[in-house]
């Protein structure tokens, strides 16, 4: 079918198809989105938090290159939160606590979550 230079022209060019395909999926694509919640998961009242979410490929390394689109609902009876010192950012969420302690739970949702996300702050000295 293929001539000697045909034939290892056409296995170059196979081998590099594969390997492409091999780097793409394993090292570009997104596995999962770890939350990274600042300062911590407890945190005090009247502190700025920040929750942004980090692509991970299959080693568990940040994905190069990519950005995802999350999307944050926060609870409607919010007493928690300043609503005006919520900044929207590329993947994640900033905001400011108010003075008061409890739990607060903050829905977020992707297309790369399979439902939707709970992340709990516990709110207190």
């Amino acid at each position: 079918m293929f001539s000697g230079k045909g034939a290892a022209i056409f296995i170059a060019v196979f081998f590099i198809f594969v390997v492409l395909f091999l780097v793409w999926h394993f090292y570009f694509s997104i596995y999962e989105l770890k939350p990274e919640i600042r300062p911590a998961k407890k945190v005090t009242p009247g502190s700025n938090v920040s929750i942004t979410y980090i692509p991970v490929n299959v080693w568990g390394y940040r994905v190069p290159f990519r950005k995802v689109d999350v999307k944050f609902v926060l609870p409607e009876q919010n007493e928690f939160i300043i609503l005006e010192s919520v900044i929207k950012t590329e993947g994640g969420i900033k905001f400011k606590l108010a003075e008061k302690s409890g739990v607060l739970k903050i829905k977020s949702e992707s297309k790369y979550f399979l439902s939707t996300n709970i992340i709990k702050l516990e709110i207190g000295e």
